[in-house]
């Protein structure tokens, strides 16, 4: 799959979304921090979601600013799926940067 996802998604960035952070502990394994879960039903991300699927695409994921430029998590590795990042402008409020990646 060839697309160019910029040209794809790059309307969404600068665009707010609703995000939840939440301090969880995964133990030994995979340590303690705050984890950030987008909201899937908010209409940014619903679209970004539409777009991914509608170009074929097998799923849409947003991750947190500090993923920017790492190695994706391993339920992401897979093919076909378009991963853009979000970062934190205020409080409680997030916005879609213009980055973007297929895993």
């Amino acid at each position: 799959m060839a697309k160019d996802i910029t040209k794809l998604f790059n309307q969404f960035a600068g665009q707010e979304v609703r995000v939840e952070e939440e301090y969880i502990s995964m133990g030994s394994e995979g340590g303690d921090g705050v984890y950030l879960f987008p909201d899937r039903n908010d209409p940014t991300y619903k679209a970004m979601e539409k777009t991914a699927k509608d170009n074929g695409y097998q799923d849409f994921f947003l991750l947190g600013a500090d993923w920017e430029g790492k190695e994706l998590p391993p339920y992401l590795k897979r093919n076909n799926v378009v991963c853009g990042y979000i970062e934190k402008v205020a409080e409680e409020k997030w916005r879609v940067k213009n980055t973007f990646v297929v895993g």
